[in-house]
């Protein structure tokens, strides 16, 4: 799934659902039996219950009339230069539907993504029901409000929903937190940022080229201007050489789809 536009959608932006109930249960099938959860590759009928090797790349999805790209029982997968922006209710998840944690959205890659919410209580982006070992770095997460043609800061705005199950089992690495706060959709406590991220309780709009407050369809005016805080803070990866436009990226590398 590469470089598409998606907004105004009545489901979500884009979904890639493994459906084990269909494909396993349905057919007498175990969830844990290798059939249902074997990586791809590594049995010869085996894994219908999950979804490997996926790139979702430079797409730039935004004001869904619902809610961002669910990726269910997705492994092994690299979601990389993406905007998913302005949904009207949560962003994007990583979750599953069983009890078996072999189906977990795991082992991706999710990296160089701005991800934005503009409601309250939704969050940006959820690791969920064993959605495990994921690595989650230089990503730009904002949640902000609007109020006609201003933007600003919202301090209930979720950036990220994690549970018990995911909440210290994904690493996450050099990303820009800002405004917003952090959920868990249990009884265990909420992520916290470490020492290599940015946790930013303000927002600027002019930390972008050009801020819409509407509907818009050019990507570019979300790059980061001058200002912006999340420059130069990220370290460079062998997953992501490249920007959402081809720019080849340096070391010290920016959050987010854009090279400045």
């Amino acid at each position: 799934m590469r470089y598409n536009e998606t907004y105004n959608t009545v489901s979500s932006d884009f979904q890639i659902n493994a459906d084990p109930f269909l494909g396993c249960e349905g057919e007498g099938i175990d969830f844990d039996d290798p059939e249902c959860d074997a990586v791809a590759g590594t049995s010869a009928t085996g894994g219908r219950g999950v979804s490997d090797y996926m790139l979702v790349e430079g797409n730039f999805f935004h004001h869904s009339l619902a809610q961002g790209p669910n990726f269910t029982s997705v492994r092994n997968s690299v979601v990389r230069n993406n905007i998913i922006a302005f949904p009207a209710r949560h962003g994007i998840s990583f979750w599953q539907e069983t009890d078996n944690p072999r189906l977990g959205s795991s082992h991706n890659v999710i990296a160089h993504n701005l991800l934005v919410t503009s409601v309250d209580n939704r969050q940006v982006i959820g690791f969920t029901n064993n959605s495990t070992d994921n690595q989650f770095e230089n990503n730009v997460i904002v949640a902000l409000g609007i109020d006609g043609s201003t933007a600003g800061p919202n301090d209930r705005g979720q950036l990220l929903a994690t549970d018990a199950t995911t909440v210290a089992a994904n690493a996450f690495v050099h990303n820009a937190w800002i405004s917003g706060f952090f959920g868990s959709d249990d009884n265990a406590d909420p992520y916290s940022p470490n020492d290599t991220e940015l946790r930013e309780t303000d927002f600027d709009p002019a930390w972008f080229a050009d801020f819409p407050t509407s509907l818009g369809h050019d990507p570019a005016a979300l790059k980061p201007s001058a200002s912006a805080p999340w420059l130069d803070l990220g370290d460079l990866l062998s997953e992501v050489p490249t920007d959402l436009e081809g720019t080849e990226r340096t070391q010290p590398t920016d959050l987010g789809p854009y090279e400045r």
